[in-house]
């Protein structure tokens, strides 16, 4: 029974190294070009939505395989929006989702690319570095 469990467990011990060091379906040099150009759009979209941010960060961004056509990349990342009627307020944006990046081939060319085609934001936050007045009348006063 001894001679049987120490089969087993070699057994899966030889599997579960084979299936850790297969190599990767999509190398890494893609994954670093995926998240590159997703920083690029964030930061895009940020500057076209909201021109007064500044201090744009990204505290976590990783991407990993869904399957062998489809990257699904992970991202928190925070800027400073300042508003106001004088630009004096200052608030802290703070957003956390993910994207869903495809392989496509172009086979006139052919050329393989990958398209970003879903974004999923799960959690927004605003801190505000100035409390906001609220009126408790309903004319504002």
């Amino acid at each position: 029974m001894a001679l049987l469990n120490t089969l087993i467990f070699v057994a899966v011990m030889i599997v579960s190294w084979n299936y850790i060091n297969q190599p990767s379906t999509i190398p890494e040099s893609t994954h670093m070009s995926i998240q590159a150009d997703l920083r690029n759009i964030i930061e895009s979209t940020i500057n076209q939505q909201a021109p007064n941010a500044s201090r744009l960060q990204f505290h976590r961004f990783w991407t990993e395989n869904v399957d062998s056509n489809t990257v699904k990349a992970y991202f928190k990342y925070s800027y400073d929006d300042v508003t106001g009627e004088n630009l004096d307020v200052t608030n802290t944006v703070t957003l956390d989702g993910f994207a869903i990046v495809n392989r496509a081939e172009d086979s006139s060319k052919n050329v393989e690319y990958w398209n970003f085609e879903e974004l999923y934001l799960l959690n927004d936050q605003v801190e505000y570095t100035e409390p906001l007045r609220i009126s408790s009348s309903p004319d504002g006063n």
